[in-house]
């Protein structure tokens, strides 16, 4: 018997259990662009798989927990979208003199996978940013 094809497209509901990420969070990225998607005539969203998994991909390109832990160090992740103020907190943070990692998004969205992908001690986060805010 001859296997069924591959799916193409899932909904709205698949693609957050497939990111882990909530139903309304895939939806801002399909309205954003940074998914593959569109809206059916009965309003339902559809999201091209491949899509989802090249998100996947580049949102692991980066290692994992055990890597970022294994230095000890202060895991610190701020999300924030003006680049005068990521200077800010980078200036300010490094002149505490503690062993601190610092990772800097400038989206929500980054912020939800990098939290994914690394848990921090600390996080930091405008509340006000395109898309999907703080």
């Amino acid at each position: 018997m001859p296997e069924p094809p591959a799916k193409e497209y899932c909904s709205t509901t698949e693609a957050a259990q497939r990111l882990g990420l909530s139903l309304g969070t895939v939806q801002q990225m399909v309205e954003n662009g940074q998914l593959e998607g569109w809206k059916t005539a009965g309003g339902h969203r559809r999201i091209r798989i491949s899509s989802i998994e090249e998100f996947r991909a580049r949102a692991m390109a980066g290692g994992g927990q055990s890597q970022a832990r294994a230095s000890g160090a202060l895991q610190i992740l701020v999300a924030e979208d003006d680049r005068i103020l990521q200077k800010l907190y980078e200036h300010t943070l490094a002149s505490w003199g503690l062993p601190v990692q610092l990772r800097m998004v400038s989206s929500g969205i980054d912020g939800l996978i990098e939290i994914g992908r690394v848990a921090p001690d600390l996080l930091i986060t405008d509340l006000r940013m395109p898309g999907i805010d703080g």
